[in-house]
């Protein structure tokens, strides 16, 4: 989901050995991911790693086409998803779920106020409010959105089987950042 450029892409083809999809609303960024992954665009070959690669341009919250699929992720784009269209997020990423299937994505805890080095993050936030209201169309970008704890409870245990909060290290070095494997029922 949100695909962008196709940043997460490289790395779910090592890992894929079938198809990967990314969908994002914006068909320059789609583009511009075309071009990395040219090689790879409808390969049907043999060998490690994804043997198709398809961009479906269209609006995550009115993409239906999609179901019975082993794993959804986005990465880089939580920011872009507002506060009131998080629940529908994650109800879109379990839709698109096979049984078993995994909701998995990158996030971190909120950061303290009160912490100069969280101030930014803060100022940014601010900023983009009161430029939404000056300017449209709205730019949504926040970086104090879709953190933890609060989108735990946006996984209805009705739904998801187990939700797993993991602390990311980066070249042997503990970060802010968590993975969250969601997986349905």
């Amino acid at each position: 989901f949100c695909t962008g450029t196709g940043a997460a892409i490289g790395g779910l083809v090592e890992i894929t050995s079938d198809l990967v999809v990314g969908i994002d609303w914006s068909e320059q960024m789609l583009e511009e991911a075309r071009m990395k992954f040219s090689a790879r665009i409808n390969y049907f070959g043999w060998g490690d790693g994804a043997r198709y690669i398809n961009f479906v341009c269209c609006d995550i919250f009115q993409c239906e086409m999609f179901a019975n699929t082993d794993l959804v992720t986005c990465f880089g784009a939580l920011g872009h998803i507002e506060k009131n269209q998080q629940k529908a997020f994650v109800k879109q990423a379990h839709d698109a779920l096979r049984a078993n299937g995994i909701f998995a994505f990158v996030t971190a805890e909120r950061p303290k106020w009160y912490q100069p080095r969280s101030w930014p993050f803060y100022i940014f936030d601010a900023i983009m409010k009161v430029r939404n209201w000056a300017i449209k169309p709205e730019f949504v970008m926040y970086y104090i959105n879709f953190l933890l704890p609060d989108i735990l409870e946006l996984f209805d245990k009705e739904k998801w089987s187990s939700v797993k909060v993991i602390l990311l290290e980066i070249n042997g070095r503990k970060t802010e950042l968590r993975l969250v494997m969601a997986r349905k029922k």
